[in-house]
């Protein structure tokens, strides 16, 4: 078989990858990141094209070739590679695979683990992404198409998984002062979203991770932040579409597991506290100080919650849920808020930001939740 052809960009087909960016370092693992949590950068755009390229073409470019047949019925060799550095994180350094046949063109996201962080993480993620699959079949998640490893200038193995490429969904985060957000469009026309595609981002985000919420073990989707732009949106004329991008561990919510029909109960009623939490945490700009979304967006991860709950929970669970969250009242509810908060680690640079509106916070959900019940 006759090796492809293969092209190397820097983050757009307009930037080449020419020799001259071999020798630079790529960013900092984790830039941006809380102080102590960055990683200094120990390899090269050099490292990072060899390691992807090696991945996509050994053995006759075989991930490639069984990433397409998963997808379609296509056959046969490849005539073409385009590989793309698309982004840099703490874990990984996500690039774009185009993967051209003769008549026919196929997209797939490449995350290379450079860091130690990454190389720790990516058998845990690879893992949460096949088990989230093999039980949701999930469309707004990444499935697992290959992994492997590439081998970098140096010889040294980096390991590297690829999924699907969500096509025309972009990174967005809250910016300026707050109050608003900004997509960071792949053709660089960023733009401020609107105040209801905004609410609608922060139902969409509840609606997906509770669809994902498995009551009978209460494992779900944690360790995710929109700061670390874990979400990506697309936008089109009826409003945004949403995807999570990835998925660093699927772990119980209560510890010791589920035992009776009340914990069943608590564990969605803590699984929706956590999530209303979260979902108000960002960063500005992405890299910034954290800020939290207006309070308008507590109701929005109700209204995303309730329709999963809804469209993806037994009828008797929806009943018996509404019952209790009914019944147990005022004091003990924010005694079950108070469990929440103290699980995190009090080091989570975002905590402060939340906890000055706390208060606020409960009262808000509390209140939220009587529509719905």
């Amino acid at each position: 078989m006759q090796e492809p052809k293969t092209r190397l960009y820097i983050y757009d087909s307009q930037t080449p990858g020419t020799p001259d960016w071999e020798g630079r370092l790529l960013p900092d693992y984790g830039q941006g990141a809380k102080s102590g949590n960055n990683e200094a950068s120990t390899h090269t755009f050099g490292d990072y094209f060899s390691a992807l390229k090696s991945f996509c073409l050994i053995d006759d470019c075989r991930h490639l070739r069984g990433a397409v047949k998963q997808i379609s019925s296509r056959d046969g060799n490849i005539s073409g590679i385009d590989i793309t550095a698309k982004k840099h994180g703490r874990l990984y350094h996500p690039a774009k695979i185009d993967v051209f046949y003769s008549d026919e063109h196929f997209l797939f996201a490449a995350n290379p683990a450079f860091s130690s962080a990454g190389q720790e993480m990516i058998e845990k993620e690879v893992t949460a992404l096949l088990t989230i699959e093999a039980k949701y079949d999930s469309p707004y998640t990444p499935k697992v198409v290959a992994a492997g490893d590439g081998v970098d200038c140096s010889g040294s193995t980096i390991p590297i998984f690829l999924c699907n490429w969500f096509e025309g969904f972009s990174e967005f985060h809250y910016t300026g002062d707050g109050s608003r957000v900004i997509v960071w469009k792949e053709d660089g026309e960023d733009f401020l979203a609107g105040t209801e595609d905004v609410l609608k981002i922060h139902e969409l985000t509840a609606s997906i991770l509770t669809s994902l919420y498995d009551f009978e073990t209460s494992e779900r989707v944690s360790r995710w932040s929109h700061a670390a732009g874990d979400f990506i949106a697309k936008f089109e004329d009826d409003g945004p579409d949403i995807r999570l991008i990835t998925v660093r561990e699927y772990s119980p919510m209560l510890e010791a597991g589920i035992s009776s029909p009340v914990e069943v109960l608590e564990g969605l009623l803590l699984f929706l506290m956590d999530l209303s939490i979260k979902n108000r945490t960002d960063r500005l700009d992405g890299t910034g100080d954290y800020v939290l979304a207006a309070s308008e967006s507590i109701n929005a991860t109700l209204a995303g919650f309730f329709r999963a709950f809804r469209e993806g929970m037994p009828d008797d669970l929806i009943t018996a849920f509404s019952h209790f969250v009914s019944g147990i009242g005022k004091n003990r509810f924010n005694q079950y808020a108070e469990s929440v908060l103290g699980s995190y680690d009090p080091a989570l640079s975002w905590i402060d930001v939340f906890m000055k509106d706390a208060e606020n916070h409960k009262i808000i959900l509390y209140k939220g939740l009587e529509p719905f019940l």
